[in-house]
């Protein structure tokens, strides 16, 4: 999913995805907004001063704007790129994994191919998660057993 967003001189459309995103924390997840605010709050120096008093001409230019919800708008990117990724890995992997003999590939050996896989996802997404996580346990794997046939 790509959040488009349009941005000119003379004004910022916020995404709908966005809005969306804006609204469900809001609703579902207010203790998450105040908790950013009273941290911010509290690390923000002179931070009463700053934010009550008239003397200080802080007031936000379009440019302060429009930085933030750009900003906004990437991190939202960011996390959907991350959540497809997590979610394209998961479907694919855990079928895989539930399918290996856990008496014949240890669980350090299983950890490593599955890490090296996601790395490799987050590199190549086209690429197909079942098949990098194989070629990951296959190059790590050593078998115990030599008499296997």
């Amino acid at each position: 999913m790509e959040v488009e967003h349009t941005h000119t001189a003379d004004h910022y459309t916020l995404s709908l995805e966005l809005m969306r995103l804006m609204r469900w924390i809001v609703y579902h997840d207010p203790d998450a907004i105040r908790n950013m605010i009273y941290r911010a709050v509290h690390h923000m120096p002179q931070a009463t001063a700053a934010l009550t008093s008239p003397e200080t001409n802080q007031e936000p230019t379009h440019e302060d704007i429009i930085e933030f919800f750009a900003s906004m708008e990437g991190y939202l990117v960011e996390a959907l790129h991350q959540h497809s990724s997590r979610t394209n890995l998961q479907n694919h992997l855990i079928p895989a994994l539930t399918r290996i003999d856990s008496s014949s590939c240890d669980h350090p050996t299983l950890q490593g191919s599955v890490e090296r896989a996601s790395a490799e996802l987050q590199q190549n997404p086209q690429e197909n998660p079942r098949e990098l996580f194989l070629k990951e346990l296959l190059k790590r794997w050593q078998p115990e057993n030599k008499n296997l046939h």
